[in-house]
């Protein structure tokens, strides 16, 4: 947990993560909004009532900063976007959690693209991309593709940055979007900080956690003072997800 920020930033829990002896996430927003915090983010809401959770929210103030898309089987498929064989399954589960979206008043969805090769996957992650922001042309949702390691996800298929990149320059839509992690770009060996700075005016949101262990960003392999220091000067005001342990 970051405490006493001195950075006009704004932190906000990833719940997938915080709290793990409360597995119930209405539990859980009830502590996140104990805690002093105004929104959350989690992998997804679909095992809860919409209703309840649009209830608990307001009770909380709590707004629902961001969810993941077609999520799958977190145990074994960590997504399915990108998984040919899964196309119908995509499409049901995203207009599903498109009315979550809605109603929540959710302003930022990741899409996750799942275990599958580049070369057998990418074709149908873009068009399941394709189709999602053609679903949401009328709403203002920013839609996120996220680089994540292979050394902790292994097989992932959107592996590294040139290739989220590459995606998102084809598709040349504005509410197409990074999620940069520092946590994941760390793992993967970069060094963070001119990495944020050369892809900035791609991103849409950001998530932070140390590097290798995965707590809070305030040790390890990763200097995060520079890059606090880099956002604020940058009057970067969107929130900043901790997605750590």
């Amino acid at each position: 947990m970051i405490k006493n920020n001195t950075h006009p930033l704004k932190f906000i829990p990833n719940l997938s993560f915080w709290y793990k002896d409360t597995p119930n996430l209405l539990h859980k927003l009830q502590r996140a909004g104990g805690d002093g915090y105004n929104a959350v983010e989690y992998l997804s809401p679909l095992d809860y009532d919409l209703t309840t959770l649009q209830r608990t929210l307001k009770r909380l103030n709590l707004q629902q900063a961001l969810f993941n898309l077609a999520v799958g089987n977190w145990v074994d498929e960590k997504g399915l976007g990108a998984l040919p064989n899964q196309c119908e399954r995509v499409r049901a589960n995203v207009l599903r959690e498109l009315v979550y979206a809605r109603e929540l008043a959710c302003p930022n969805l990741h899409f996750m693209a799942g275990l599958i090769s580049p070369e057998l996957g990418m074709e149908c992650f873009i068009g399941n991309l394709q189709y999602i922001l053609q679903q949401t042309e009328h709403d203002n949702f920013t839609i996120l593709i996220e680089p994540i390691n292979n050394k902790t996800m292994p097989g992932y298929m959107l592996h590294n940055f040139d290739m989220a990149i590459n995606i998102i320059e084809k598709l040349n839509h504005p509410r197409l979007k990074l999620l940069f992690d520092c946590y994941h770009a760390g793992m993967m060996g970069h060094n963070v900080l001119p990495l944020l700075q050369k892809y900035y005016p791609f991103i849409g949101h950001i998530q932070v956690g140390s590097v290798p262990d995965r707590f809070a960003p305030d040790h390890g392999d990763v200097d995060y003072e520079p890059i606090w220091e880099y956002l604020t000067s940058q009057k970067y005001n969107k929130y900043i997800g901790l997605e750590h342990n």
